[in-house]
């Protein structure tokens, strides 16, 4: 189907107060998301937030994945994480290796699979995504005033399969159009993975893009 340009409320949080101007720190369980790179410019991205403000973003540039294992390794005994998602995809099975070789509780996240609730979403990806544009939506997440990071947060597109399920741009099509890889998007979405404050409520789902 032909790709979507929503006008949400994730298009326009560069003028909202859901983006805090100062770190912050959130109450809740303590949760690091991690996008890894494939290839090229892509970067590596370890995003931490607590309950629903992120409070850091930390972006590694050209490191292998033995190197990214050790930072996120550093970080889970740094900070005592409740959870920690990785994408498993591609090179970032080897990072979910390491560190499970280290006795490190990691969770692998491959956003091709299943969604975990909601049948209206393509795969887990879109789900993820999807369910993280409500949260901005109801004003129930926070994110430092990172210009990279709404840019790429503005520059998602979805589209309907042929099934009517909803399915995020893939990042080859974005860098296809001159768009630069969403990793930051990616590592956020990642983070807020397990929390949907809104399970087993669809209705939300109608009015999600408006």
């Amino acid at each position: 189907g032909e790709l979507v340009e929503p006008q949400a409320p994730i298009l326009r949080q560069a003028q909202d107060e859901r983006v805090q101007d100062e770190r912050r720190t959130g109450s809740g369980p303590l949760v690091i998301g991690v996008d890894v790179a494939r290839f090229g410019p892509d970067r590596s991205v370890v995003l931490v937030r607590r309950g629903n403000v992120v409070e850091d973003i930390r972006t590694h540039y050209q490191i292998d994945t033995a190197d990214l294992a050790g930072r996120v390794a550093n970080a889970y005994h740094d900070l005592h994480p409740d959870r920690i998602n990785v994408d498993e995809v591609g090179m970032g099975v080897s990072v979910v290796d390491h560190l499970r070789a280290q006795g490190i509780p990691v969770r692998g996240i491959n956003g091709a699979l299943e969604p975990m609730r909601d049948r209206a979403c393509a795969n887990l990806r879109a789900e993820g995504f999807w369910t993280l544009s409500r949260r901005f939506k109801t004003h129930n997440i926070r994110i430092p005033h990172d210009a990279e990071l709404m840019a790429e947060l503005a520059d998602l597109r979805y589209r309907f399969n042929s099934r009517g399920k909803v399915l995020m741009e893939s990042k080859e099509s974005m860098r296809g159009r001159g768009v630069p890889s969403p990793d930051k998007a990616d590592a956020l979405m990642l983070a807020f993975l397990d929390d949907d404050p809104f399970s087993g409520d669809q209705r939300w789902m109608r009015d999600l893009f408006i």
